[in-house]
């Protein structure tokens, strides 16, 4: 099996105002440690979820077991608007973006990283 090398879109280049309020919102929320990570982070892989109120997407590779195994495991919950956000923290990098009842960027998530099969 052939590992993927297509380059990983940027979050705020794939979705900037969503990245912005994230951004305030960690900032607001005191976790300025966290929202200096944004303008690095990468869109992996969406959510296969499938629900029609998930815009969920991985910034970092898939956990092969539990978050926990990888390091200290924390959820985050930013003050975003428009949406209802859950970060997956594992030792300090954030690694999941959970996004419910955002519709308005699945458009721009699916041209950036195609949803599961």
């Amino acid at each position: 099996m052939m590992a993927d090398t297509t380059p990983k879109p940027l979050l705020q280049v794939a979705l900037p105002e969503f990245s912005e309020d994230l951004a305030a919102g960690l900032i607001a929320d005191g976790r300025p440690d966290l929202a200096d990570q944004i303008p690095g982070l990468r869109i992996w892989s969406q959510c296969g979820c499938n629900r029609s109120d998930c815009t969920s997407f991985y910034v970092g590779p898939e956990p092969a077991g539990p978050w926990s195994e990888e390091g200290k495991h924390e959820n985050v919950l930013p003050d975003v608007s428009h949406a209802m956000v859950v970060l997956d923290v594992v030792a300090g990098i954030i690694r999941y973006v959970e996004v419910l009842d955002y519709p308005q960027i699945r458009s721009a998530l699916d041209a950036a990283s195609p949803p599961p099969q």
